[in-house]
């Protein structure tokens, strides 16, 4: 807003200057707000979503890694496909 006023008020005196100015309804303006309100709450939700999966995604990738060390040190076969998830 500030550098749109600061170029008009740069142009004064080269000619004329056209202004523009559009007023919104207070009921449009409300109503947007509490659009913008629902939205931020719904992407509070997805994050703490997100937040959770992550980390029982961590929590399943430490309790796969012991098995695997486990195996490894009781001389148990794994399949070689565990190792390469440990790797994604």
């Amino acid at each position: 807003m500030v550098s749109a006023l600061s170029r008009l008020v740069d142009r004064v005196g080269e000619g004329p200057v056209s202004l523009s100015v559009s007023l919104t309804d207070s009921q449009e303006v409300l109503s947007l707000r509490a659009r913008i309100e629902s939205l931020e709450k719904e992407l509070d939700a997805l994050r703490a979503s997100y937040n959770h999966t992550e980390f029982l995604y961590r929590c399943e990738v430490v309790v796969n890694t012991e098995l695997l060390d486990l195996c490894r040190e009781h001389g148990i076969k794994v399949r070689r496909s565990m190792f390469d998830r440990l790797r994604e």
